[in-house]
């Protein structure tokens, strides 16, 4: 692995991402929202260095408060075109300074009514923020640039009442795009996790699909205990559907479902038990080896299977069962795990071939 590549676990499985290369600080950031700030630091900056020259600032103080600005800024746009990569470390440090460094620019302006543009270069600030902050420090920046704002607006305003209603403005520009951005990325992160779940598990069931299995068995094989791996297929079930229809192979594969996923959730054991739907009416359980033996644990397996309708149907399941010491080597899991499966498999047949609803467990 050269000092370029990364690896990454998925899956369980260790896979190697493209070469990083390494982006210097005058390359800026890759990400598109931070070169956009990174632009617009570099167009202002020239901007504000404007503001001490010769008869750009108000006599007297003008000039101190120019200066204040030109220190302000520059700290931030320094710290922001140093960070390269590292920049939303340091952005929630940079918009503050930026903000205190427009208020202060608008007050050694010669035109009062200049200090109102302010508030927008503050809103552009806050939305960005929005764009890359949590919540908490998003609302932060919007109290800091509504501060400088409030400020702009009542060194621009002389009038009491102007100064009132031009502060709502203010105040409602700065926070009402915040509001947004902030509401639409919860709607994002809402639809990703629900579009996530939805990937990794049955739709009908409600257990863990392949994908999600080999995803959420990572954890679980790294413990360095022993694990079962136990398989059942429903005995049968052909002849279910066949005889009383698909609604109800439906509503037998969600009872079963439910019944093996009330036997994981009860184990008492510290690690996750895992329910997955293989394919057809075919189940798997991935769990810790608990205190009792194999064979006891699949047999709950077999009994949790069973399903005793009132209409006159039942379910039952053959199963096969193996308890096996994961590797320690990452990139063996996955593999590993699909050969413990085939081997619980072969199990499950050989208990179907023998007659159906019974366990052939295997320890080794």
């Amino acid at each position: 692995m050269t000092q370029r590549q990364s690896a990454v676990t998925l899956n369980g499985v260790r896979t190697m991402t493209p070469p990083v290369v390494p982006r210097r600080w005058w390359q800026g950031p890759a990400d598109p929202v931070l070169r956009t700030v990174r632009v617009l630091v570099l167009v202002l900056w020239p901007t504000v260095c404007v503001w001490v020259l010769p008869g750009q600032h108000r006599p007297g103080h003008g000039l101190v408060l120019a200066w204040l600005l030109v220190v302000l800024y520059s700290t931030g746009a320094v710290l922001l075109l140093l960070a390269g990569s590292r920049a939303d470390r340091v952005l929630p440090f940079c918009l503050p300074l930026f903000a205190v460094a427009a208020a202060v620019g608008a007050m050694a302006g010669p035109q009062r009514e200049m200090a109102l543009l302010v508030p927008l270069f503050l809103g552009v600030l806050c939305v960005i923020a929005a764009m890359r902050f949590s919540a908490r420090a998003t609302w932060v920046q919007v109290a800091v640039a509504g501060a400088a704002g409030l400020v702009c607006v009542a060194w621009a305003t002389q009038d009491t009442l102007r100064f009132l209603v031009t502060s709502i403005a203010v105040v409602a520009a700065i926070t009402a795009p915040s509001l947004a951005v902030l509401r639409l990325r919860s709607q994002l992160d809402e639809a990703h996790s629900r579009e996530h779940r939805l990937a990794r598990t049955d739709p009908l069931t409600g257990a863990l699909n392949r994908r999600g299995l080999f995803e959420a068995a990572a954890d679980l094989l790294g413990t360095g205990g022993a694990v079962d791996v136990v398989t059942l297929d429903l005995d049968g079930f052909k002849r279910l559907n066949d005889t009383w229809g698909h609604a109800i192979g439906d509503e037998a594969l969600r009872g079963v479902s439910a019944g093996l996923r009330a036997l994981t959730t009860s184990r008492a054991v510290p690690s996750p038990v895992l329910l997955a739907r293989l394919g057809g009416e075919e189940f798997l359980v991935l769990a810790p080896a608990g205190a009792e033996d194999l064979q006891s644990f699949a047999e709950q397996v077999r009994l949790a299977a069973v399903v005793d309708s009132p209409t006159g149907w039942r379910t039952s399941a053959s199963v096969g069962a193996v308890r096996r010491v994961p590797p320690e080597q990452v990139l063996e899991r996955k593999s590993w795990l699909l050969r413990q499966i085939d081997d619980a498999d072969e199990l499950m047949y050989r208990a179907k071939r023998s007659g159906g609803d019974r366990v052939l467990a295997e320890t080794g």
